[in-house]
């Protein structure tokens, strides 16, 4: 009873945090079909200059400028917005190689009076978040981009008098203000096309995508939800019994041309999601050439030999993918053999429903629920189980993924 009470509120804890993943973004801009709209809950209509054209992107399409004429700017006040906790979320893509580019700004005048921009410096690779009510009062944020991506995810919040910026995920820097920064109700949310324009900096060559505000500082778990993991493994760096294979899951890309290294291992090297079947452990890496722009990401795995396992060392995927290739189907007991009893295995939807139970630890779940297939989605589960006479638990999130 005590063992199945606190499995329940480990799950309670879980689902919890899932929960606060459901946000409601104040603005929500996308370009699928071309059509350069806001779907958030303000509905707020958009201007554009020059030309942008809308292409590839992450999730949909994204809109490209041209670093010449082309902009986007939000038509309304929002500055009692950015007077209070906010937070902005975006995808960028930068191609610019010289000068100072004007990439977000909300402000009236090309001087450091109420202004808030984002610019960023190709000579160093680095971004400065600038917040300014006058010349002694100013908050500013450096941080570098991540050679290592050509799509950038940039999350940028006010909490209370703390500001932070995120990168893919990470926190990249952060600074705390000593007074409220203000506003001109006449100011306009823009992208590259702050009053800077021509005088100290240069227009943004390169794409947006998904760009969106909500009206209160998102937290670490609610930032996760928006990162797409672009041109990324999804797969984590994750141990093997020995024989073992994985099959590959890439996150959205824009590439059509990328190459793996170390080969050997891989089912077929031609294929973006190959199967690994390692041998030893060891480093895959997989690189992405995106117009002049190089990206790649790495996965380890790490080899395991079944007669060296420990009982605490269960061993469960972190993503299954029941989509009918007869490849991760279901999500189940990898190394089943430390299992002497399997007292229970619950899986469980951000809802805290049941949706999976079993006590052969044989038995795994194939993403159906009462007869239907669920959505892709995070979910807990929490496992009970008996090795060499005694109690082990495991908790954790897995991601079904279609």
């Amino acid at each position: 009873m005590i063992l199945r009470s606190i499995l329940f509120l480990g799950i309670l804890s879980i689902m919890s945090a899932l929960n606060a993943q459901t946000i409601n973004s104040y603005i929500d801009i996308d370009f699928n079909d071309c059509q350069i709209q806001d779907s958030g809950v303000q509905n707020i209509d958009l201007l554009t200059g020059g030309s942008p054209e809308c292409g590839c992107g992450l999730d949909g399409e994204a809109l490209y400028f041209n670093g010449i004429t082309d902009y986007l700017s939000v038509d309304k006040d929002l500055s009692s917005i950015f007077n209070q906790d906010f937070t902005i979320s975006f995808y960028l893509q930068i191609n610019n190689t010289i000068g100072t580019t004007d990439i977000l700004s909300l402000q009236n005048e090309c001087k450091r009076d109420s202004s808030f921009t984002l610019r960023y410096i190709p000579s160093i690779n680095e971004c400065r978040l600038d917040l300014v009510k006058n010349l002694s009062r100013s908050t500013q944020i450096n941080f570098k981009l991540d050679e290592s991506h050509c799509w950038q995810h940039i999350v940028i919040i006010r909490d209370g008098f703390d500001y932070l910026v995120y990168l893919n995920g990470r926190l990249a820097g952060s600074d705390s203000a000593i007074t409220d920064y203000v506003f001109s109700p006449s100011a306009r949310l823009a992208v590259a096309n702050g009053p800077c324009i021509g005088i100290s900096d240069e227009r943004l060559s390169g794409a947006i995508e998904s760009f969106k505000v909500y009206n209160s500082a998102l937290n670490d778990i609610e930032i996760q939800t928006l990162d797409l993991n672009a041109d990324m493994i999804i797969n984590s760096d994750t141990t093997l019994l020995l024989g073992e294979s994985l099959q590959i899951k890439m996150g959205p890309t824009c590439s059509d041309n990328f190459y793996w290294q170390n080969i050997a291992d891989l089912n077929d090297p031609g294929s973006l999601e190959p199967i690994i079947t390692p041998g030893q452990s060891g480093v895959y890496t997989v690189f992405f050439q995106n117009g002049n722009c190089l990206s790649y990401d790495s996965i380890n795995l790490f080899i395991q030999n079944p007669t060296d396992l420990n009982c605490d060392q269960l061993l469960l995927p972190n993503a299954f993918t029941p989509n009918g290739d007869m490849l991760n189907e279901t999500f189940g007991i990898s190394n089943k053999f430390i299992v002497d009893e399997l007292k229970s295995f619950e899986i469980y939807s951000r809802l805290g429903n049941r949706v999976f139970s079993g006590n052969d630890k044989h038995s795994s779940w194939d993403g159906i629920y009462q007869g239907k297939k669920l959505n892709p989605g995070k979910f807990a589960y929490a496992i009970s189980y008996v090795c060499n006479g005694q109690d082990y638990q495991k908790q954790g999130i897995v991601n079904l993924i279609r």
